[in-house]
């Protein structure tokens, strides 16, 4: 496979790979399964807000054929309302089809805070139905990381909220069998 131009992956913590380092971040998995060139733009903290205020600087300039972008949890948790929340991912998903970018969506995953994980559920809802009408790719990490009771999977969980390595590296797999699925042709360009 040839070397596809750069992906950047645009989040927070969970894109970071937070509690560890960027090394054991499913950003950095998927890097070396695909052998493709992805610069992990996550930050432990932000918020959707604040990645579109750093679009243009973390995204844009380096020129990327893909941003994925993946965040909300933040926003939850600051008590943001899912309607501002929606915007700002429409925000950021336009900026980037702005700028000759395509735009993949990274699903949420589950959280073991009821009242969060409750506007996550909405947020999710909201992103399966923009993407599907708007035909933006998704990588579901929510149905991977999920348990039967909507929570986190022990095995993969650190802190309630955050992937263990064994999480991150479930995630890695997930992008990349989204990836390599039906618009992989789309990656390889």
């Amino acid at each position: 496979m040839n070397k596809a131009k750069n992906i950047v992956a645009l989040g927070d913590s969970i894109t970071y790979g937070y509690p560890y380092t960027p090394k054991a971040s499913w950003v950095n998995i998927l890097d070396k399964k695909m052998n493709i060139k992805i610069i992990n733009k996550g930050i432990n903290g932000d918020t959707l807000e604040g990645m579109l205020e750093r679009f243009d600087q973390d995204v844009k300039s380096f020129t990327p054929k893909f941003m994925i972008v993946m965040g909300g949890t933040n926003d939850a948790f600051n008590d943001a309302s899912v309607d501002s929340m929606k915007y700002n991912l429409k925000q950021i998903i336009e900026r980037a089809i702005n700028s000759g970018i395509i735009p993949i969506v990274g699903m949420t995953i589950p959280v073991d805070e009821p009242v969060i994980e409750q506007k996550l559920i909405k947020y999710r809802d909201f992103i399966k139905d923009f993407c599907k009408k708007n035909d933006i790719l998704i990588i579901d990490f929510f149905s991977v990381m999920v348990d039967d009771r909507g929570r986190i999977k022990q095995a993969l969980d650190f802190d309630g909220v955050h992937p263990n390595r064994e999480g991150y590296r479930v995630m890695g797999q997930e992008a990349q069998r989204t990836m390599q699925g039906k618009h992989s042709e789309q990656i390889w360009l």
